[in-house]
C-alpha cells in the first residue's frame, strides 16, 4: 500500500487507484511480450531475424500463405 499511497495520506484516492491498475496491466503485457519474444528467439541470442519473422507468419519468397 505505501507503493501506491503516494501523497501518504493512509488511503488510495481515484488516481491512485487507475496509475497502481493501469502499473499491474503494464506489468503483466510486459511479462507477454517478454514470454512471446522467447518463444520466437530460440537460439537465445537476442534477437528474431527477419527470415524467423516470416517463417512464423508462414511467409517465404514467393509471399505468405493464409
Amino acid at each position: 500500500m505505501k507503493q501506491i499511497d503516494q501523497d501518504k495520506n493512509q488511503s488510495i484516492n481515484y488516481s491512485e487507484f487507475v496509475l497502481a491498475t493501469f502499473n499491474k496491466l503494464k506489468l503483466i503485457e510486459n511479462s507477454r511480450l517478454e514470454q512471446a519474444f522467447r518463444i520466437f528467439n530460440k537460439d537465445g541470442s537476442g534477437s528474431i531475424s527477419i527470415d524467423k519473422i516470416k517463417g512464423i507468419f508462414g511467409c517465404n519468397d514467393s509471399g505468405c500463405q493464409r
